[in-house]
């Protein structure tokens, strides 16, 4: 199992910046992070995006639109949703990684103070927003609703 390390993501973090300086203001507003990062802990941070590939597979697994699957403040998909689109989304990045890895990172996740609420809102809704699920204005109003959700933790 392979997983990215923080040189990697430090690596990543640095081209992604570097890319911001040669867009304009108007384009910048309209970019999105290129992957959502999932850290468990310091040494083990997870890249993810959901790819067209993986969206159509998980559409065909669950017989719905994903857009449906994201869920609101009243309404958080069960966790077994989205510990699977979350392997979905690690798959294309972190080659040979399985579920069963993912649960594993899960409950270390949850021993290091991870709650499934902040699960909810630090990873698997940042992991649709950079796989291009949302406009920039839905953007805004997620990451409102976001703000929202995490007050009242």
């Amino acid at each position: 199992m392979e997983f990215i390390n923080n040189d990697q993501y430090e690596d990543d973090k640095k081209e992604m910046d570097q890319d911001e300086k040669v867009v304009s203001m108007d384009e910048k507003k309209n970019m999105r992070p290129q992957f959502a990062y999932w850290e468990i802990d310091e040494n083990t941070k997870l890249k993810l995006k959901i790819t067209t590939e993986q969206t159509l597979e998980l559409e065909k697994k669950y017989r719905r639109n994903l857009i449906g699957m994201i869920g609101d403040e009243d309404n958080i998909p069960p966790l077994t949703t989205m510990l699977q689109v979350v392997h979905a989304a690690a798959v294309p990045w972190q080659h040979g990684i399985k579920l069963k890895d993912i649960i594993s990172l899960y409950k270390k996740y949850q021993e290091k103070g991870g709650t499934q609420l902040n699960f909810y809102v630090d990873v698997y809704i940042q992991t649709f927003m950079v796989s291009g699920f949302f406009s920039s204005s839905m953007v805004e109003d997620v990451s409102d609703g976001m703000k929202k959700i995490q007050e009242n933790m």
